[in-house]
């Protein structure tokens, strides 16, 4: 639940001794909590199906793990070419959502300066789950971005087998 930490550290080294003192100091931050969760880019997808399988609900304690959980289920819907999530911030004071860097680390990028026509507005509706209940602790707000792949794939593959196995065994009458 800790998402932020801030950390300290030194070192002493004793060249003679061929050894090194290495210092740590490590404070954990504020708890923290998923913030309001938003799905960008679903094209004409539910948003509620993504929201529901990422399984990420705003006021539960932050985790690494949970993330890259929801990361994989998402993807696991097996209708998306790429899907990346992106933690922010919550100011304090205002209560915006802020995020590092309008530009995604994935692939592609999205700019909402660039729609312009009514199909590629419709296709980055941005749907949100909100944090019901205010709380003391640090809320980190999610952009999950999605981009969907072809729904219809073809496909060849090829198969060898050395052997025989007890099932293919030929029976032969005398």
């Amino acid at each position: 639940g800790y998402a932020s930490a801030d950390v300290e550290g030194s070192v002493e080294i004793d060249p003679e001794g061929r050894t090194a003192d290495i210092r740590l100091t490590v404070k954990p931050g504020l708890f923290s909590v998923f913030g309001t969760v938003c799905v960008d880019g679903h094209d004409n997808l539910p948003a509620q199906l993504i929201l529901q399988a990422s399984d990420i609900r705003p006021g539960r304690p932050f985790s690494e793990s949970d993330l890259e959980d929801a990361r994989t289920r998402i993807y696991q819907m097996r209708v998306f070419s790429e899907v990346e999530i992106v933690t922010g911030r919550t100011d304090p004071k205002t209560g915006a959502n802020q995020f590092a860097s309008d530009e995604h680390q994935g692939e592609w990028n999205w700019d909402s300066a660039q729609d312009t026509g009514s199909e590629a507005a419709a296709s980055n509706d941005r749907v949100c789950r909100l944090m019901k209940k205010k709380t003391p602790s640090a809320q980190i707000p999610l952009e999950i971005h999605v981009k969907p792949g072809r729904l219809y794939r073809w496909g060849v593959g090829a198969g060898l087998q050395i052997g025989v196995e007890d099932g293919q065994r030929a029976i032969s009458a005398a």
